[in-house]
């Protein structure tokens, strides 16, 4: 019929909110050392990740609200695996330090440019190569691949720091298009 929308699905939201929902559980594995139960929410947050982007693409199902909960959930998801993991392992604190610092600034350029510009900023390539970065140094750190320790923590570490200063950029860009 002509004039009416067609309602978004709830399934890419509901898939989101599942690893906002399973990220406590990373930390609870870690600390018991259940390889097993991380291996299927490490399966389960991956698989989710992708299948919620995709129907939402697929099924014309972009919303705010997803475009915030994801990335809330996939930040929910890393840090609580790499809390668990520099308490109870050997991630190195300065790692989780990178990793918090890197999330709080997206968090604050993205509300400023809610604010500033009123759109709900998206990821880029280079912070989805980040959270894969990020997801594949805490399964080396997970399951002890000593030998990958330094690569791996260099190249989250160089992740980190080209992804916020995207993410910096960007906002700065944004918002001083919106000003004029």
């Amino acid at each position: 019929m002509a004039g009416t929308v067609a309602k978004a699905s709830p399934w890419p939201n509901l898939l989101s909110l599942s690893r906002a929902i399973i990220a406590p559980l990373f930390f609870w594995t870690i600390k018991e050392q259940l390889i097993t139960a991380f291996i299927i929410l490490t399966a389960w947050a991956i698989f989710s990740d992708f299948l919620d982007g995709f129907l939402a693409r697929k099924l014309n199902s972009i919303t705010k609200a997803g475009k915030m909960i994801d990335p809330v959930a996939d930040k929910l998801c890393v840090i609580a695996a790499a809390l668990a993991l520099t308490i109870y392992d050997d991630l190195p604190r300065i790692l989780l330090f990178f990793i918090i610092a890197r999330d709080i600034l997206i968090l604050l350029f993205g509300l400023m440019i809610t604010r500033s510009a009123k759109i709900i900023p998206v990821s880029n390539w280079i912070g989805k190569a980040t959270v894969t970065a990020l997801s594949i140094a805490l399964l080396i750190y997970a399951f002890k691949i000593s030998k990958f320790y330094d690569p791996a923590y260099w190249v989250v570490i160089l992740f980190v720091i080209a992804s916020s200063i995207s993410y910096l950029s960007n906002a700065v860009r944004i918002i001083k298009n919106k000003s004029e």
